[in-house]
């Protein structure tokens, strides 16, 4: 890769992208949410199906009819899109890590894995519509087939910083 990110132009071009992006992660507060995520295709206007605009955390926009929405499931939309997000900042900053070696990456990276490590089993195992439900239902996500890709997400995570963590963080992921 690094000889790939020297010879080509395109590689480069990824390389700083992820860079800048590892970048804003690393200096921003990890806040991994105390609570699952609900189904992305709540997060619609009831009114004509829009997809939502998120205001904040607790207020959401239909862009085309204007009305704002409060409240779930819309809140917990919101908190689905953080874990998914921080799911991808951790490959991120691991990557980062691993090819520049700098160490605020595998810091941001490890605070993200070991913070799901710590949280992980006390998230309920239920389903969209808030049933326990271990054929249908996800820890992180409400669904299982948003938990699988998730997971396979953090696994990368780990994977990429897992030479630099201790055989203790290693156990406890």
């Amino acid at each position: 890769i690094k000889e790939k990110v020297r010879t080509s132009a395109w590689a480069r071009a990824a390389f700083n992208d992820l860079i800048a992006e590892a970048d804003r992660w690393a200096s921003e507060e990890v806040r991994i949410p105390d609570r699952k995520g609900q189904w992305r295709h709540f997060y619609a206007c009831p009114q004509d199906g829009t997809h939502l605009r998120t205001v904040s955390d607790t207020e959401h926009r239909c862009p085309a009819c204007d009305k704002t929405y409060t409240g779930e499931p819309y809140d917990s939309v919101v908190i689905r899109n953080r874990h998914m997000a921080l799911g991808d900042a951790a490959v991120d900053l691991g990557l980062a890590c691993r090819l520049t070696g700098d160490p605020k990456y595998l810091q941001t990276a490890r605070q993200i894995v070991l913070g799901y490590a710590d949280r992980y089993l006390s998230y309920p195992l239920v389903d969209k519509d808030g049933q326990a439900n271990a054929n249908d239902g996800g820890r992180v996500f409400c669904t299982l087939l948003n938990e699988s890709n998730w997971l396979i997400t953090i696994c990368w995570a780990y994977d990429l910083i897992a030479p630099d963590l201790s055989a203790s963080e290693r156990r406890h992921i």
